[in-house]
């Protein structure tokens, strides 16, 4: 049984993501806690924190997704998986290859 505290932090947490993810309409939000998949590639992104931009992450962990490559275009998708690999986080073919 959850305690009052961990309902309102899980409901806030839901409106929080709910709230960002409805505005990009190519996410879809899965219902736990932060979690939302791409319609079209079905990748899983979550653990966001504030100022995450939800089209880069995309770019960094499914570069081939066809939708984000229309929608946002090749050249975006590089320059976001150079400043992920720059900054030292990667992306998934430098995580994938390390591992």
């Amino acid at each position: 049984m959850y305690t009052f505290a961990q309902t309102t932090l899980f409901s806030s947490i839901y409106h929080f993501v709910e709230n960002i993810f409805t505005r990009i309409k190519h996410f879809v939000f899965s219902g736990k806690l932060d979690s939302v998949n791409c319609f079209h590639c079905d990748i899983g992104l979550r653990d966001w924190i504030r100022g995450d931009d939800a089209y880069a992450e995309h770019a960094r962990w499914s570069p081939y997704c066809v939708f984000l490559t229309f929608v946002k275009g090749k050249p975006f998708i590089d320059e976001c998986r150079r400043l992920a690999r720059q900054n030292g986080a990667g992306d998934i073919l430098t995580v994938a290859l390390n591992e």
